[in-house]
Parts: C-alpha cells; structure tokens; sequence
C-alpha cells in the first residue's frame, strides 16, 4: 500500500494571515546561517566581519524574494551598467 501524506501546508493562520511550512523552513534556514556564521567570526575562525554577514543575509534574503522577477529587475540593471546597444524592449521580450 502507497503512503500517501495529509499534511496541511498551512503552519499557522492568524486571522487572514497564513504562515506556510516552506516559508517557515527559509526563515528558520536564514537565522540559522546568520547564527552559525556570527558563532565563528566570535570564535576567531573566519576573518568576515559582523557587517559583512549581515550584508549577505540580507543579499541573500532580498534574492529568494525577487527570485521570480530576476530577469526584468536585474537583466535592466545589467544593460543599464553595460551600456549594451541592446535595447530593454529587445531584452525582455525575448
């Protein structure tokens, strides 16, 4: 017999708010790596700072949330740094 799961992808619903399972797994993944990362700068064992962590947590955070729109936000911001002869309309209409 195939196991099928019924688990609710619903973690916690507060008024019209839902907080899913996935989502708590990234936020939780996030404060882990921050956590673990700060534990070795105060141990001496990696030369970043604090600041620098901090910077790729937010990098890092500010990516996962613009992961479905990468091409028009950062494909702009790189013909706009490259100075490229391709024109935005011809970019994002591919």
């Amino acid at each position: 017999m195939i196991y099928i799961h019924n688990i609710d992808p619903i973690l916690l619903s507060i008024g019209f708010i839902d907080l899913y399972w996935y989502g708590a797994m990234y936020a939780i993944s996030f404060l882990l790596l921050d956590y673990l990362m700060k534990k070795e700068v105060y141990l001496g064992n990696s030369d970043f700072t604090i600041a620098f962590i901090d910077k790729i947590l937010l990098i890092s955070i500010l990516l996962y949330l613009n992961s479905f729109s990468l091409k028009e936000v950062y494909g702009t911001i790189f013909l706009i740094l490259c100075e490229s002869s391709v024109s935005k309309r011809e970019y994002l209409n591919e």
